[in-house]
C-alpha cells in the first residue's frame, strides 16, 4: 500500500504533539484565522528578502538532535563511532526557512482545507500553534526533497524524538525513501505518542513499548534495550540530601512551605532544583539562602550528579521522577501547582508514574513526612519494567551497545546478516519485541 503523502492528514500528522491533552490545556484565547494568515504572510515577506538558502550535509549515518535532552541519547552513541561515518544536524541549522515558507505558501490552501475540514477543538489548536501548522507542509517537501536526492548516500538517521514536527518530518520522509531510521528515547513514554515508524526502536522497556504499540502497532523492530541517557547514572553516589524539584507550573511558595516545614521537623539535609527554564525570583532566592537550602541549576550541575547526592526526591509531574527510579532514588509525587495543573486524571498521570507504583503519592506536608521517616521501596522487577537494562551486564553500557549495532547494520553487505548481530544479544518475544537473553 502507498504510504500517505501529501494529503489531509499530513498537517496533523507532523503536528501531532499539539493535539496532547498537556498542550491543549495551555490554550487561552488563540488569535482569529485572519491574524494567523497575516502572522504568515508577513513571516513569509521577511524571509523572502532576508532569508538563506542553507542546506544540511548528507552523510552515512544522520544524527538529528532538537534539544539538550536529545543530545543525552544521542552522544553517548556518536561518540562510540568513527567521525568520518556519521554528521549531526541542530534543529537551528539544517534546512532553510526561506524554502519552508516558499512551499507553504504556494500550499497555503491545503493549511486552509485542512482547517476548515477539522472540528471546533481542533481548529483552536491550529490557531495557538499556528507557527508550526502553517509551514507544516512547507516543512516536509523540503526535508522529503532532501532525502529524495541523497538516499543513496545516506544509510541510517537516528533520532531520540519522535513527537515534534521536525522529527515527524523525517521519519515520514524516511519511510517513503525507504531510507532505515533508527530511535532512542529521550524521555518517558505516555499513552500519546504518534505512530512508531522506525525500522528500528531501542525503547526503555516494557512499559515504553506497552504504550507505543496500545494504538497502532509498530513498523519496525523494537528492542527493550534501555537508553544510553541513563549510562551516566551508574557513576559513584553519596547520598545525604532530600531533594525537592520543581517545574515551570509550581508554585514556588508551596515550594518554600514546605522547605520550611520539614525544616521545623528536623530535616535539614534540602536542596532545591528548579526545572532547566525556570528562572528563580531574587525573593525565592533570599528564602532558601537564609534557610541554608542550596540550588541545584540544571547548567552548573547534569541530573544524575544531583541525584546521586538524594536520599529521597520530591517533584511534582515530572520525568525527573522516571530518572529518580533508574538511579535508585525513592520518589515521592507531590501538586505543588497553585491551581490543579492536569485538566484529566489522564494528564495528571500522562507518565502512568502513579498507576505504576513507581512514585509514592503524598497529598499533605504529613504524607511527605511519614515518607521521610519510613521510605517506601520499588522492587527490582518494577524497575526492570521501566528500564530493561536494569539488573543486566548491559546495565551502564546501552550507548556502546547501540553504536556496535549500528556499526553492524551499516557494515552489513562486508560482514554478514544483522539478524546474527541481534541473535548473539537479544531473545524474541512472542508480544513483538527483543529482550536481553
Amino acid at each position: 500500500m502507498k504510504y500517505l503523502d501529501y494529503d489531509k492528514n499530513l498537517i496533523t500528522r507532523i503536528c501531532y504533539e499539539f493535539y496532547y491533552p498537556v498542550w491543549r490545556q495551555h490554550i487561552n484565547k488563540p488569535q482569529s484565522l485572519l491574524r494567523v494568515i497575516l502572522s504568515f504572510t508577513r513571516r513569509c515577506l521577511h524571509y523572502l528578502f532576508f532569508g538563506d538558502k542553507k542546506e544540511p550535509i548528507a552523510g552515512k549515518i544522520i544524527f538529528f538532535s532538537t534539544t539538550e535532552n536529545n543530545n543525552k541519547s544521542l552522544r553517548p552513541v556518536w561518540d562510540r563511532l568513527k567521525s568520518d561515518e556519521y554528521v549531526i544536524w541542530d534543529r537551528d541549522e539544517i534546512f532553510s526557512e526561506s524554502k519552508i515558507l516558499f512551499f507553504s505558501f504556494v500550499n497555503f490552501y491545503k493549511f486552509l482545507w485542512t482547517y476548515f475540514t477539522s472540528s471546533k477543538d481542533e481548529r483552536l489548536v491550529m490557531r495557538q500553534y499556528d507557527y508550526w501548522f502553517t509551514q507544516a507542509w512547507g516543512l516536509y517537501k523540503v526535508i522529503d526533497r532532501f532525502f529524495l536526492k541523497n538516499k543513496d548516500q545516506i544509510k541510517l538517521v537516528v533520532l531520540a524524538n519522535d513527537e515534534s514536527p521536525e522529527n515527524r518530518c523525517i521519519a515520514e520522509s524516511c519511510l517513503k525513501q525507504q531510507i532505515k531510521t533508527l530511535y532512542t528515547q529521550h524521555a518517558a513514554a505516555t499513552f500519546s505518542l504518534p505512530n512508531n515508524i522506525f525500522s528500528y526502536s531501542f525503547l526503555d522497556g516494557y512499559d515504553a513499548f506497552r504504550k507505543y504499540s496500545y494504538y497502532y502497532p509498530i513498523k519496525g523492530k523494537v528492542f527493550l534495550s534501555g537508553s544510553p541517557r541513563f549510562d551516566s547514572y551508574y557513576g559513584p553516589k553519596c547520598p545525604q540530601y532530600i531533594g525537592i524539584a520543581t517545574n515551570l507550573a509550581d508554585d514556588m511558595m508551596k515550594a518554600i512551605d514546605l522547605c520550611s516545614f520539614l525544616k521545623s521537623k528536623g530535616y535539614d539535609n534540602l536542596i532545591l532544583r528548579p526545572h532547566p527554564r525556570q528562572t528563580l525570583s531574587d525573593d525565592i532566592k533570599v528564602r532558601l539562602n537564609n534557610m541554608n537550602i542550596p540550588i541545584s541549576e540544571a547548567k552548573d550541575e547534569s541530573t544524575f550528579k544531583f541525584l546521586s547526592k538524594l536520599e529521597l526526591l520530591i517533584a511534582n509531574n515530572s520525568s525527573i521522577h522516571f530518572d529518580a527510579m533508574v538511579a535508585r532514588v525513592q520518589s515521592i509525587k507531590y501538586n505543588f501547582a497553585s491551581k490543579q495543573y492536569a485538566i484529566n486524571d489522564t494528564v495528571c498521570d500522562q507518565y502512568s508514574f502513579d498507576s505504576s507504583g513507581i512514585v509514592i503519592c503524598c497529598e499533605t506536608f504529613e504524607d511527605i513526612l511519614q515518607e521521610c521517616e519510613n521510605p517506601s521501596l520499588i522492587s527490582v522487577n518494577k524497575i526492570k519494567e521501566w528500564n530493561g537494562a536494569a539488573n543486566t551486564k548491559h546495565e551502564g553500557h546501552v550507548a556502546e551497545l547501540i553504536a556496535s549495532f549500528i556499526t553492524a547494520l551499516i557494515n552489513e553487505d562486508e560482514e554478514g546478516n544483522i539478524l546474527d548481530w541481534i541473535d548473539s544479544v537479544f531473545l524474541y518475544n512472542e508480544e513483538g519485541y527483543y529482550e536481553y537473553k
